[in-house]
């Protein structure tokens, strides 16, 4: 893995955009529509992903091992994402490592847990009126590599209202 993230630090631009034609296709995504699940918009997910109502407080979009994200209607996007900034800083089990990307409606960092590194994202869009917070589900068996959550913000950042 180093080795291919260092032979692609030297690529041209047309070269890296050749290699991300080439990762989307081999995982390609696909609109899914979350209607049965209480949310009424489509999310671009991984083929075979599904979306499940999480006991009418938010909705699950999964597709093991690599992708399972949360959505969950909040007030206040920037209140949400600096509180689920203190709780990344103040978390004693996982510990931080590192912001990798940090900005008022989206949070990407890097933790460790017993001697594992783990990656975890919030983030905040807006659907019609309303703002869903979208994170990584940080159930006890999901341990995301940087480029699970990327995927998994990517596809945040694809919701729409249907």
């Amino acid at each position: 893995m180093k080795l291919s993230i260092l032979a692609l630090a030297s690529c041209t631009p047309s070269l890296l955009l050749a290699f991300a034609a080439l990762a989307a296709a081999e995982n390609p995504t696909v609109p899914l529509d979350l209607s049965a699940a209480g949310l009424k918009a489509t999310i671009q997910a991984p083929a075979g992903a599904l979306g499940s109502d999480e006991f009418g407080i938010s909705v699950a979009v999964r597709k093991p091992p690599h992708f399972a994200i949360s959505l969950e209607a909040v007030d206040d996007g920037p209140k949400h994402i600096a509180s689920s900034r203190k709780f990344a800083v103040d978390n004693d089990q996982q510990k931080l490592k590192a912001f990798h990307v940090e900005s008022p409606d989206t949070l990407l960092f890097e933790a460790s847990f017993l001697g594992n590194k783990l990656f975890h994202f919030v983030t905040t869009v807006k659907v019609g009126g309303k703002t869903y917070a979208c994170e990584d589900k940080k159930d006890a068996d999901n341990n995301y590599t940087r480029a699970d959550v990327d995927a998994m913000l990517a596809a945040c950042r694809s919701l729409k209202a249907k």
